[in-house]
């Protein structure tokens, strides 16, 4: 329930902007600030409430609400802003972390070609708290048992924060009374570990901050931690795993789009024809991220590489582009993976150009024809690697073969231009044991280094 405070000054019509720009708006563009007041529970929340009465001939770039603690605020002062308009009506923004017991100036305004228009203005007196305003923090850093969230202590209300932190349980709005850890005092930004989490659980968390008037609470969060087997990128980005003979594989294709150092992968939209074969670029199929979730980025030889050297070791030794505690699969890995699921040795370690193995490349394959054409020959997927037909972009800048074909670096090289990959097709079940041009666009699947631990958390 909300407690109208409305502190309104003598209104006498609308008025014009008063800013570098003045002017009379065509086609009659008017606006009102009708309204202020503040949120219950005495947290320091503020709505605005104005009307658009009628759009002029001028297209409305931004409108929102300017204020301040002297008359006639304009766009110099704080200000909100809701972005472009073409309809009438109401539009409303929500404000907090004001300085308390305070004498503010509020506008509604609306910027145009022709300048900003103003509408009345209207005061209020900010609440004197008596409690702390908190803000709670995303949930980040997620693993399998532990997360990092945080808080923000806008306002500390009648007294200092002695006491603040972040509360969560798997019930929803929690408070000091559940799991909680605290750090530090006072105003400002703060995070928190959140340990002994329970694995593949939803958490409800929020910040508190305390003074001697009270406890008060940021906005409830939620989370997810990860289910067995799982592991997250840089991004944040969260994958399963298989453990295929004695090597654990991603089940999903890489979609990250930082190296593990935070360094960024260059996205390379619609210059990919003009990249050199050891160009560091990814993108999405038909440059639509859209497509990041199943079917992975599309990466340069040289970007999965990351700069390394060659290298057919088995185990790998190329972290390349995966996350900590993974690499880039060997040749070698791939043959090992090959025999295991049935492919004679002598077959596996054949150098010829082509496909081998027949019937085992099924074995790899996602069933169904939601991520593969039709066939999708003999596919049962029997091994859990959950191959998706994520196609390649070619060194001509062209994308092809989405749902046709799952192509698959390597960490060894062909030739000074060429990359060994994998590959799969809808309508064999065979796996293809080939090299594609290093500036080519290819999907990445990872495997975890034998020194890492099953859950991958560090």
């Amino acid at each position: 329930m909300r407690q109208w405070l409305e502190y309104i000054l003598v209104f006498s019509g609308i008025l014009f902007a008063i800013s570098c720009v003045r002017f009379e708006p065509r086609g009659f563009l008017f606006i009102t600030t009708d309204s202020v007041y503040m949120d219950s529970g005495d947290k320091g929340i503020y709505e605005f409430e104005g009307t658009i009465l009628n759009i002029g001939e001028e297209e409305i770039k931004q409108h929102g609400f300017c204020w301040a603690e002297t008359q006639r605020p304009n766009t110099w002062d704080s200000y909100t802003d809701l972005g472009q308009t073409n309809t009438k009506g109401s539009f409303i923004s929500t404000i907090e972390g004001v300085k308390a017991h305070t004498t503010f100036y509020v506008r509604s305004f609306v910027t145009t070609s022709e300048g900003i228009l103003y509408g009345n203005e209207k005061s209020f007196i900010s609440s004197a708290l008596s409690i702390p305003t908190v803000r709670t923090l995303s949930a980040n850093h997620i693993t399998s048992n532990s997360a990092v969230c945080g808080g923000e202590v806008l306002l500390e209300g009648v007294s200092s924060v002695t006491r603040r932190g972040v509360c969560w349980s798997t019930d929803e709005l929690p408070d000091v009374s559940d799991q909680l850890a605290e750090e530090g005092e006072g105003p400002g930004s703060y995070s928190v570990g959140l340990e002994e989490l329970e694995l593949n659980t939803i958490y409800f968390a929020r910040a508190f901050a305390t003074n001697s008037e009270g406890t008060a609470y940021g906005d409830e969060i939620s989370f997810k931690t990860w289910a067995e087997g799982e592991f997250a990128d840089c991004d944040g980005n969260v994958y399963p795993s298989v453990v295929i003979g004695e090597q654990t594989w991603m089940k999903k294709n890489l979609r990250v789009t930082h190296y593990a150092d935070g360094r960024p992968i260059p996205e390379v939209i619609s210059d990919w024809v003009g990249l050199s074969t050891g160009s560091k670029a990814y993108c999405w199929q038909y440059n639509d991220s859209t497509y990041a979730d199943p079917y992975g980025a599309l990466y340069t030889w040289s970007a999965a590489m990351d700069g390394a050297g060659s290298n057919d070791s088995n185990p790998g030794e190329v972290q390349g582009v995966c996350p900590d505690g993974w690499h880039l699969p060997s040749d070698q890995e791939w043959q090992e993976m090959e025999i295991f699921i049935g492919m004679d040795p002598a077959e596996a370690d054949s150098l010829s150009y082509g496909e081998r193995g027949e019937g085992l490349g099924g074995r790899l394959k996602e069933t169904g024809y939601k991520h593969w054409r039709n066939p999708n020959s003999e596919a049962t997927n029997f091994t859990g690697f959950t191959a998706v037909a994520g196609g390649t972009r070619g060194i001509d800048g062209r994308f092809r073969s989405l749902g046709r074909n799952a192509t698959y670096w390597t960490s060894w090289e062909f030739n000074s231009t060429n990359a060994w990959i994998r590959g799969l097709n809808y309508n064999n079940s065979y796996i293809r044991r080939g090299y594609d041009t290093k500036g080519n666009g290819v999907s990445v699947r990872c495997v975890k280094d034998e020194d890492v631990t099953k859950s991958n958390e560090k």
